[in-house]
C-alpha cells in the first residue's frame, strides 16, 4: 500500500492544531487557568481523538 504524505493525514492535523492551541497557552495568549479536572477530561478527550482518527486512516503515511 502506497504512503501518503503526512500533510494530508487528519491525525496529523489534529496534533498541530492542539499543539499550537497549547503553546498559545504558554505565551499567555490567553489567561484562562482550567482546574486540573479540565485538564484531566481534555487530554483524556483528545487521546480518544487521537486513537480514533487512527483507527478511520486506512494507509500510513510518509515524510515525503
Amino acid at each position: 500500500m502506497d504512503a501518503k504524505p503526512f500533510w494530508k493525514s487528519r491525525t496529523f492535523w489534529f496534533a498541530i492544531l492542539f499543539a499550537l492551541i497549547n503553546i498559545a497557552g504558554l505565551f499567555g495568549y490567553e489567561t484562562y487557568q482550567p482546574d486540573p479536572q479540565t485538564v484531566e477530561i481534555v487530554g483524556i478527550v483528545v487521546s480518544v481523538l487521537a486513537i480514533l482518527l487512527r483507527f478511520v486512516t486506512g494507509q500510513p503515511i510518509s515524510l515525503r
